[in-house]
C-alpha cells in the first residue's frame, strides 16, 4: 500500500465514539485537556 501525506490545513476531522462495553454507562471527557493525536500530522 502506498503511503502519502495529506495536507489538513483548514480541514476538519470528525470523531465518532461509541461504547463497545454494551449498555453500561460510560463517560467521555471533552475540553481543553482532551487530546486527539493524528499520525503524520
Amino acid at each position: 500500500m502506498a503511503s502519502y501525506h495529506v495536507n489538513l490545513a483548514n480541514g476538519s476531522v470528525r470523531v465518532e465514539v461509541w461504547s463497545a462495553i454494551g449498555s453500561t454507562t460510560t463517560n467521555l471527557g471533552i475540553g481543553n485537556q482532551s487530546v486527539l493525536r493524528l499520525p503524520l500530522a
